[in-house]
């Protein structure tokens, strides 16, 4: 932490520095102080979408997750084409129950990606919380095919349950 304060003291126009001072923060837990060095790279950088995606990992670390979405939207208006953006942004839209746009957000995602596995489980788990079994299940077994090691955790996965009893 404090290499990376030097380096910003002495070159405060080093975006990386920035960004890993705030990574650094993130990990050791001191959230409010990662999201001040990340706002801080903002005020140099206004257009930089890394700033606002580490910042929206940031808040969803902390439960935050209407402001998380925020920030991961503000990063896709930076780089529409990032799919980990969209993979964090459908994240956060799960946990606030916004089921369909994070179904949008991860078929974003596809466009750019479109053998991600983890990206069509996630699919699969928006999909059978809305309900939408053959849809589901369809995406899981995209994700299987394409990496066979998420069936035994969609064996566990209690978003699969309305599959399961059904």
């Amino acid at each position: 932490i404090q290499a990376f304060k030097n380096v910003l003291k002495h070159k405060p126009d080093m975006l990386d520095a920035y960004n890993k001072l705030g990574a650094v923060l993130s990990i050791q837990g001191k959230h409010d102080e990662a999201l001040y060095v990340y706002s801080k790279g903002l005020e140099k950088y206004p257009n930089e979408y890394s700033f606002y995606y580490n910042m929206g990992i940031t808040l969803s670390q902390t439960g935050r997750f209407s402001e998380a979405v925020g920030a991961f939207k503000k990063a896709l208006e930076r780089k529409p084409d990032e799919y980990e953006i969209c993979y964090h942004l459908g994240a956060a839209l799960i946990e606030l129950g916004r089921y369909d746009e994070a179904a949008e957000a991860y078929k974003s995602a596809l466009n750019n990606k479109p053998t991600d596995s983890e990206l069509f489980y996630n699919l699969s788990v928006v999909y059978s919380l809305l309900r939408k079994r053959d849809i589901a299940l369809d995406n899981l077994r995209r994700a299987i095919e394409i990496n066979s090691e998420l069936k035994s955790d969609a064996k566990s996965n209690k978003a699969f349950d309305f599959i399961k009893t059904n």
